[in-house]
Parts: structure tokens; sequence; C-alpha cells
């Protein structure tokens, strides 16, 4: 949230869509329902397809008949793939987070490869377009907004909704996947991160080599940046 407001033009932002976005994007969204701002959230996603990405973490010393406990707690533990709510003893000090960390490792161990297909931006999900626009910067190396939605536009046909992308850039540059330089915000990917996608039938260096090529020639400071030359 705080890339977002920090490096984009001042506009409103609509938390729940943003919040909304993120779960879309995530593996699992871990709640812990210790303030009116948590507690809004689990309302929020539990009757969403979020849900079935919830893990709850809750004090057992406050357990109870209460709305959260019967309503939209007992909604994720219905649905989602982490269930059911794991309890905890606030009180004990250190607090032990094993049980959380054994549920999330058991539960996403299996990840089955998936055919990415992608004919209209417009159709993809929020976690598509995250791996598209990802891949995008990855293969040209280093790219501004404006060149970035250009891309999109001209490859996969459809609209880009500006606050969104914008938002998912953010998204990317927040969890170290994509790092900012210059005065004009130009893209480039850490150079710790693996690619989302593997490709087929597609020489990826074939286009890296055309890209630097185009820079060399008319965009020279952006070499220099690949190069870390500019900060």
């Amino acid at each position: 949230m705080r890339d977002l407001t920090t490096y984009n033009e001042p506009h409103f932002i609509n938390l729940a869509k943003f919040e909304a976005l993120v779960a879309d994007i995530a593996d699992c969204i871990l709640i812990f329902p210790e303030s009116p701002g948590a507690i809004a959230e689990i309302g929020f996603f539990s009757n969403s397809k979020a849900a079935k990405k919830i893990l709850v973490v809750n004090d057992i010393n406050w357990q109870g008949d209460s709305f959260i406990n019967l309503g939209p707690i007992d909604l994720v533990n219905e649905k989602s793939i982490f269930r059911s709510t794991i309890l905890l003893d606030y009180k004990k000090k250190p607090l032990s987070f094993e049980t959380v960390g054994n549920r999330l490792v058991d539960r996403l161990r299996t990840r089955n490869a998936k055919r990415f297909v992608c004919d209209y931006y417009d159709s993809l999900e929020g976690r598509e377009k995250f791996y598209l626009i990802f891949e995008l910067i990855r293969l040209f190396r280093i790219v501004d907004f404006a060149a970035l939605k250009i891309s999109i536009v001209k490859m996969f046909r459809g609209s880009v909704d500006d606050i969104e992308l914008r938002q998912i850039l953010s998204i990317l540059c927040a969890s170290n996947y994509v790092n900012r330089r210059g005065d004009e915000y130009e893209y480039f990917v850490a150079r710790h991160v693996d690619p989302f996608l593997d490709y087929r039938y597609y020489d990826e260096r074939k286009f890296h080599t055309i890209a630097m090529s185009h820079y060399s020639n008319h965009a020279p400071r952006l070499i220099e940046m690949l190069q870390g030359g500019q900060t």
C-alpha cells in the first residue's frame, strides 16, 4: 500500500478493490482477527471466492458464540483449503507459530502446472495479469509504464485499466519481484527472481537480444540503468 501511494499520482484508492486484487494474486490470506480492520476483512472475504485461500489464526481465550465466529469464520471454515481455524493461546509467551507454518507448508505443498493461454487481456484473472505483466517486464528487460501498457494492448488486445496496472506494478515492487528506477519509473526484474512461466517453442534469448539492440540504438539510457549506471 505504501508503494502504491508513494510512486503514483494522487487518486482515490478503493481499499476493498485493492485488497480483492491482492487476494486474487496471493496463495494464502493469513488473518489474525485482533483489530476491527482484520475482522472487517474476514467479513469481506468470507462471501467471496477468496474464502478458499483464508487461514484464520484466532486467540483461544476469546472464543464463544459471537457473530464473527458463527458467521464469517464459519463460512471460511466451510470453503477454505486451509481450514479449520487455528487456535493459539496468546497468553503464552513466547507465542509459537509452528502450527501455522506446518499448515501452510502442508496445504501448499502440491502445485500443479497449468497451461497459460491469453487471447484477450480483459479475460484474465488478477493472478494471471500479475504473471503476464511480470513476464513482459522480464522479456523486455526494462520498460516504463506507457510502453508496458501499449505492449499489452497491442499483443493481447482489449483494454487496460491504468489504476489496476499501477496497482499490480506496486504489488510486484513491494514483493521484490520487480525494481523501479529513473525519473519515469522504468521497471525491471530483480536479479534473484525466477520466471513464473516456462516457454515452449520460443527462444527468450532472441527476444532479449532484439530488445537490447533497440535500446542501444534508440535509448542508451536504459542500457545504463540496467547496468546500474543510474539509481
